[in-house]
């Protein structure tokens, strides 16, 4: 089966915290937007660590996807739509979803802000 993998389960996935995540990276097409390849950059920056080694893992370990005009109108539109629910969910959300829309595969993430969303297995 093919996920579109979140900032949140990559991390998760390299701090070892969870067997669900480690059995989707390992035994399941990985596929994961710019956006999370930026956000774990950032993660590692923050506490010291070189982001180089885990973007390397994620490269040999998934599809990254670029940001896209259509994607970028989708997730506007997922934003509003989710703002109304949840103010906190951002326009980095919005994207993470439309990346996962656009191509048809579910998004899978660790982030709660999520729960609800059509197309997105929460674990």
């Amino acid at each position: 089966m093919k996920f579109m993998i979140d900032s949140s389960v990559w991390l998760a996935y390299f701090q070892g915290q969870d067997v669900r995540v480690r059995d989707i990276i390992e035994t399941h097409e990985c596929h994961t937007s710019i956006i999370a390849v930026a956000e774990v950059a950032d993660h590692c920056t923050r506490i010291n660590l070189d982001p180089e080694l885990l973007i390397e893992f994620i490269s040999s370990h998934a599809t990254i996807h670029d940001l896209s005009p259509k994607m970028s109108v989708l997730a506007s539109r997922i934003k509003m739509e989710q703002r109304k629910k949840k103010k906190k969910f951002g326009l980095a959300d919005g994207l993470h979803l439309a990346s996962a829309q656009t191509i048809g595969i579910p998004f899978v993430t660790l982030d709660s802000d999520f729960s609800g969303c059509k197309g997105v297995k929460l674990l």
